[in-house]
């Protein structure tokens, strides 16, 4: 697929981003929210603020950075940060399973059926 973004100027990027749109998302594609794109310099200043608020225990909005207004960073909280990445490990996780669950086909078994064939009584243990 061609990458359109390429002729894109600072302006273009900086109106996508005002109205909450990713041009490389695709056409109609929303981001979660409207995003306000801050540019570097601005970001730069932002950063003494930003750890004050961390430091007192609030966890403050990300805010997305880079040149000419264009998405290309965050900064963000580290507890945030993990919640990131908690949410993604958990995305993988569930991903995996479902790949699995896919491709288990016939060889799917009950517990109980699977403890009755190896010479145990499933109502004699607990294992739920």
């Amino acid at each position: 697929m061609e990458d359109l973004t390429r002729s894109f100027t600072p302006r273009t990027w900086h109106r996508c981003a005002t109205l909450g749109y990713d041009p490389r998302m695709g056409r109609g594609r929303r981001l979660h929210r409207a995003v306000a794109v801050k540019t570097v310099r601005e970001a730069r200043e932002l950063i003494p603020a930003y750890l004050d608020e961390v430091r007192k225990g609030t966890d403050p909005e990300p805010e997305i950075f880079g040149a000419h207004r264009k998405p290309e960073g965050v900064i963000l909280s580290y507890p945030a940060y993990l919640e990131v990445l908690e949410e993604l490990e958990d995305l993988t996780i569930a991903r995996i399973v479902a790949e699995r669950d896919a491709s288990r086909g016939e060889r799917f078994i009950e517990l109980d059926d699977a403890m009755r064939s190896l010479g145990f009584d499933p109502d004699e243990h607990d294992v739920g």
